[in-house]
C-alpha cells in the first residue's frame, strides 16, 4: 500500500546553523547526540531538545515556500535525524 512515504536525513551539527525546507506534511526532529536548538520560520518557535528527545512539526501543507526551520548544535557538537512524512 502506499499510504505515506518518508525521507531520512542525519544532520552532524557544530558549525553555522543549516536551513532546512519542510515539505513534508509532518516532520520529526530527533536529538541523538547532545542538544540541538530548532527555530521554526512558519511562526517564529524556538525549542531546544536534547538527546533521546523528538520534535514533532506538522505543516498545513498550504505550499507555503517560506516553510524552513533553522537548526543548531546548543553546545559542541551534536548529531540529529531529520524524518520527513507525507500521506498519499
Amino acid at each position: 500500500y502506499d499510504a505515506a512515504s518518508g525521507t531520512l536525513s542525519t544532520l552532524y551539527l557544530g558549525g553555522d546553523p543549516v536551513r532546512y525546507p519542510l515539505r513534508e506534511m509532518t516532520s520529526l526532529i530527533y536529538c541523538l547526540k547532545g542538544k540541538i536548538r530548532v527555530e521554526i520560520h512558519a511562526d517564529g518557535t524556538v525549542r531546544g531538545i536534547a538527546e533521546g528527545e523528538t520534535l514533532r512539526i506538522d505543516h498545513s501543507g498550504t505550499g507555503d515556500s517560506d516553510h524552513l526551520v533553522t537548526i543548531s548544535s546548543l553546545e559542541g557538537d551534536a548529531i540529529g535525524l531529520l524524518v520527513g512524512i507525507s500521506e498519499h
